[in-house]
């Protein structure tokens, strides 16, 4: 193997899994964590600690559900996972202690959380809490009555929930669409700080498309409407000069390694201003912005050669563009122009109905599932030990519909479960017998909470070591020996990561099985967006046929890298996973080659010799594809 296709292949896998800063939700996470130590603090004068136990349960776990949708879809998916994360826990109470009806229902169970998926992504988050805590409740051998009790003082927390999270995020003040706004430009400014930035292009435009979809379903019209998708058309067309910059890189890689990072950091003070930040004064964080651009024109007034002036031009226009819209009016707050919104919603039926066949990967992840879940509940009852239900609550956490995301999660799960192990063993031994230990331990799981919830949809294993922190620190109030069985919860851990291996290696459903065809549709979509470019049409078409593409194939060549072997494989071509995220890069950078001809012609710029050098280095693809396709397997 080589060094360039090992770089390479090290590059996909580490564009998605790497951590998402933009997505680390700081507001959220503190006032779910404020919350969750209120709650406590209120509990210790009268010790009401089961009761705040429970109540703390249904806060964080309802405000996982809450997301920057519509407020109808967030209303409407934290009382559906009220609804069902309640039953889920009467159903646990109704089972714990009895063997054989216990791991029955838990193979119903699992079936039905894993058929949940066919509804939507919220569905199946919905559907994985579920059976976390009915693999707590029934493992746990509360009893019915315990279950029932605490089945309603979660959904007490859930509406604590709903009533503080709706009231803290005013619809005119469009937090939501602020911060999906700053999530673009915080991409870029990561984007220009790490390797692999063409890889980094299809996360930078997923985010614009989705801020595009909060503004639409927050129901934004006229002039705040203009104002949000003008901001991310701003964004969208540094993104693209980035990439063209990227493109000319060889002929000064400092000069454009420099003026990517200056964009960089305009890009993050503009991230800055929108979502406004606490502790910063208005007037201050307002300059920065403008400051930075300056410091950004300085660099492109230096450029080396003629084609990356042009760039670095085109790149700087469109940060200033928005530093310049940011230094207006913003139409929010007593502005805000709105209109009530009707969401198209299809009928459960109709969306079950979608998956029901044999061959798809709902219902192969269902049966998968009903496995998993249902041996590792075996397991738990046949050992009877007190931390056996560890076991099939991990493997509630980590089971996915494919053996690359299968891996990859129980790989950040049990780091992250170590380190929130030691953690807890830290908090447990340094607040021991002090007299504000019961204090300490409820900022600590308050603390535990909000780290949870912040980086759940931006780095997992940092999400795990709060999700096992909060949950042993819930049982030392009760337990203050509890340190003495962290060992046992690590080898529970790894034992349901084992066997969900196991599992998902038998005939395993491979995300990478559509690397050859999306490889190959890239190229061609590549080749017409040249074609496009090179007949002056417009090229917005063709240019966003080549994202889709190149998006489907990062990801497919980022499964095949992570993908281990499996048992009783498939008929199905044969991928060697360096070669294709070689062949990816390559793509890339003629996708990136293409686009600073598109924007180096508006300019009146032209090179002969760059259409001949693009189409044989898309003739090379083609080729190397082929090769892969008559691999033998």
């Amino acid at each position: 193997m080589s060094r360039g296709t090992s770089q390479a292949a090290s590059e996909a896998l580490h564009a998605c899994l790497r951590l998402q800063r933009s997505h680390i939700d700081v507001a959220p996470a503190l006032r779910t964590g404020t919350l969750l130590s209120f709650i406590f603090l209120l509990a210790l004068p009268s010790g009401n600690i089961p009761i705040a136990t429970s109540i703390a349960i249904g806060v964080l776990f309802i405000a996982i559900l809450d997301s920057t949708e519509a407020p109808q879809i967030r209303l409407r998916s934290m009382l559906w996972g009220i609804l069902w994360i309640s039953l889920a826990v009467l159903l646990g109470g109704l089972v714990s202690g009895a063997t054989i009806p216990h791991v029955i229902l838990a193979v119903l169970v699992a079936a039905a959380v894993g058929y949940a998926g066919a509804l939507s992504m919220r569905g199946a988050l919905i559907g994985v809490l579920s059976l976390v805590l009915f693999a707590l409740y029934s493992g746990f051998g509360v009893g019915v009555n315990v279950a029932i009790e605490d089945a309603g003082l979660f959904v007490v927390g859930g509406f604590i929930t709903i009533a503080v999270n709706l009231a803290m995020t005013p619809l005119h003040r469009l937090p939501a669409v602020r911060t999906s706004i700053a999530r673009t430009f915080r991409e870029i400014d990561q984007a220009t700080r790490r390797r692999g930035l063409a890889l980094a292009a299809p996360t930078i435009a997923a985010e614009i498309l989705a801020a595009h979809t909060v503004a639409d379903h927050r129901g934004c019209t006229d002039d705040t409407a203009a104002w949000v998708h003008d901001l991310l058309g701003d964004a969208e067309r540094t993104r693209l000069a980035l990439l063209a910059l990227l493109a000319e890189r060889s002929v000064s890689p400092t000069y454009v390694d420099d003026v990517a990072r200056a964009a960089g950091t305009v890009a993050a003070a503009l991230a800055d201003e929108v979502q406004g930040p606490l502790g910063i004064p208005s007037r201050r964080r307002r300059a920065r912005p403008t400051t930075r651009l300056r410091a950004l024109d300085e660099i492109v007034a230096v450029a080396p050669d003629p084609r990356l002036g042009i760039l670095a031009e085109e790149l700087t226009a469109g940060l200033r563009a928005a530093t310049q819209r940011l230094d207006g009016a913003w139409p929010i707050g007593r502005r805000a122009e709105l209109k009530p919104v009707h969401l198209p919603h299809l009928p459960v039926l109709t969306r079950l109905r979608a998956h029901a066949h044999r061959s798809n990967a709902v219902v192969e992840h269902t049966l998968r599932l009903m496995v998993a879940f249902g041996g590792a509940t075996l397991f738990a009852v046949l050992i009877d030990q007190p931390h056996g239900y560890w076991v099939p609550l991990t493997v509630a956490w980590i089971a996915k519909p494919d053996i690359a995301s299968t891996v990859s999660r129980v790989v950040m799960r049990i780091v992250g479960t170590i380190v929130g192990l030691i953690a807890v063993a830290a908090i447990a031994l340094a607040v021991r017998d002090l007299p504000s230990e019961q204090i300490l331990l409820s900022i600590s799981l308050g603390v535990a909470g909000a780290l949870a919830l912040a980086f759940l949809w931006a780095n997992y294993p940092v999400a795990v070591v709060g999700i096992t922190a909060f949950v042993l620190l819930l049982g030392e109030f009760d337990n203050p020996e509890l340190e003495r069985n962290l060992i046992s919860r690590l080898v529970a851990t790894v034992v349901a990561g084992v066997w969900v291996i196991l599992v998902s290696s038998i005939r395993p459903r491979r995300a990478s099985v559509a690397t050859l065809g999306a490889l190959r549709a890239t190229c061609q979509a590549l080749r017409e967006y040249a074609r496009v470019v090179q007949t002056g049409q417009d090229a917005a078409a063709a240019r966003s046929q080549v994202l889709a593409t190149r998006t489907a194939a990062l990801a497919a060549v980022s499964a095949a890298v992570a993908e281990p072997p499996g048992l009783w494989e498939r008929p199905g071509p044969h991928v060697d996973p360096d070669e294709a995220a070689a062949i990816l890069a390559d793509a890339i950078d003629s996708a990136s080659a293409i686009l600073a001809e598109e924007l180096l012609e508006r300019h009146g710029t032209q090179d002969p010799g760059t259409w001949s050098r693009i189409t044989g280095d898309l003739d090379d693809i083609d080729a190397r594809i082929t090769s892969m396709e008559m691999s033998p397997a």
